[in-house]
């Protein structure tokens, strides 16, 4: 059993030790040249989910080739706590994403506008957090979403307005509400009428055409962000229940190959210092 349990274990936690190392890199690179508040966003959790692998990929490598319990049992223990907390987290995913799509057909166009007051839950309140928005509206810009819409600058009105299938993020973040009343002249310009706008509101008021500004700082932008991190965490469920499967199958193994060194079995196979 020894052959099947220990060198399979040492085999997962060698393709885990390999997969920590690209992720080390990345957090590094953002170390050193990451300058927007999404890439900082990003370093903490790379950083910490890369040294965890490195560490854990270690203990279970060398408990299982050289058949240490007392490795093994910290191995283990370190897998279990991984384990309840992506179980802990995806019931708080399910949790927080029971809210129901704020998106809202606008009568005559192909697609769908997005309104913070019809949304609830968790993330609304996160999202709504001026401590917080700078970070994610960051993230937003650094993902060039609005490029995309640009590319549609050569279409007229009605062809602008037929679009369909725009993401949540887009159609909240780089154009403004059709509500506003705003004249389209192509997808980057939108004029002001001279009757003036159709409502003051606050993200009527917040739309500007430079690229750099548009509606980031709209509530419509912040609807659109927080719909496609709806769709974002619910996509992720089914991972996180694959993921949970592989690690109670690493767990099964990391068991057996410690009843295996408790057992003292296959001794001529253990490691001396």
């Amino acid at each position: 059993m020894f052959g099947v349990s220990n060198g399979l274990l040492g085999f997962l936690n060698f393709l885990t030790l390999f997969l920590s190392m690209p992720i080390i890199g990345i957090a590094w690179t953002l170390q050193l040249e990451g300058q927007t508040e999404c890439e900082k966003l990003l370093r903490i959790p790379m950083s910490t989910l890369g040294i965890f692998l490195l560490v854990v990929s270690i203990m279970g490598l060398i408990g299982s080739c050289c058949q240490s319990a007392r490795l093994l049992k910290i191995y283990l223990g370190l897998m279990l706590l991984l384990l309840l907390g992506i179980f802990c987290f995806m019931i708080l995913t399910v949790v927080v994403t029971t809210n129901k799509d704020a998106g809202v057909q606008v009568m005559g166009k192909g697609y769908r506008e997005y309104r913070l007051e019809e949304s609830h839950g968790l993330l609304k309140r996160l999202v709504m957090d001026d401590k917080y928005w700078p970070t994610f509206k960051s993230c937003i810009i650094d993902s060039q979403v609005c490029l995309i819409v640009a590319d549609h600058a050569l279409l007229d009105a009605i062809e602008f307005d037929l679009l369909e299938d725009w993401p949540p993020v887009e159609s909240g973040c780089c154009k403004p509400p059709t509500y506003c009343g705003f004249e389209y002249r192509n997808s980057t310009f939108w004029a002001v009428p001279k009757s003036g706008l159709a409502s003051k509101d606050h993200d009527c008021l917040t739309w500007r055409n430079r690229g750099d500004t548009l509606c980031y700082n709209c509530n419509s932008c912040k609807a659109g962000f927080l719909a496609n991190l709806n769709d974002a965490l619910r996509d992720r469920i089914s991972f996180n229940i694959c993921f949970l499967i592989f690690l109670i199958f690493i767990l099964t193994i990391g068991w057996q190959a410690l009843r295996n060194s408790l057992a003292g079995k296959n001794t001529k196979q253990k490691c001396y210092a």
